[in-house]
């Protein structure tokens, strides 16, 4: 798939990109996707090292 047509796929698919945080208020963000997993339990290994 060609860069641009990827791009505007993905951003079809972004709900909220006008919204906007207060500054001091955490943000909680779910993280999906092929890999995450993996990811995430090596990183989860490595600090236990």
């Amino acid at each position: 798939m060609e860069a641009n047509r990827f791009e505007a796929k993905m951003r079809e698919l972004e709900y909220f990109h006008g919204l906007r945080l207060l500054q001091e208020a955490w943000a909680v963000v779910r993280v999906d996707g092929r890999g995450f997993s993996q990811l995430t339990s090596d990183r989860e290994q490595a600090q236990h090292r």
